[in-house]
């Protein structure tokens, strides 16, 4: 109920903005970014250094993502210690972001927005080059 307060506020925040001759994108990482990098089993395997790591339940819809991840790598490493920073940054330059778009609504729509944000920009520059 939450995130959907919040989204529908930048919904209307966004409409309050437009028309804009400045580009710009706003999203959500549904819960955290934690959840985001729990889309790829496999970005967390490379990073952890381990053979599996079995597929997580929809990420957006995991309550506490930060929490789940932590217990989640415990248990595939027997309790080792990890820099959640140091893991973190390596999930994230491992995710495959075609399975990140379609494990997570809320990514695919603010990579949608970029993509139209962008070619805007892009019809904008070409139409000024033109003149």
């Amino acid at each position: 109920k939450l995130m959907n307060e919040r989204l529908n506020l930048l919904r209307e925040t966004i409409k309050e903005l437009q028309p804009s001759p400045i580009c710009f994108v706003i999203g959500v990482a549904v819960r955290s970014l934690e959840a985001w990098l729990l889309a790829d089993e496999n970005a967390i395997r490379l990073a952890v250094d381990v053979a599996y790591v079995p597929q997580q339940p929809a990420p957006e819809g995991i309550d506490a993502p930060k929490t789940y991840l932590d217990k989640l790598i415990r248990s595939l490493t027997d309790g080792r210690e990890f820099s959640i920073g140091r893991l973190t940054n390596e999930m994230a330059s491992a995710l495959d972001l075609q399975r990140l778009k379609s494990r997570c609504p809320h990514f695919e729509q603010i990579v949608q927005e970029l993509n139209r944000c962008l070619q805007r920009f892009l019809v904008s520059l070409t139409q000024r080059i033109a003149e």
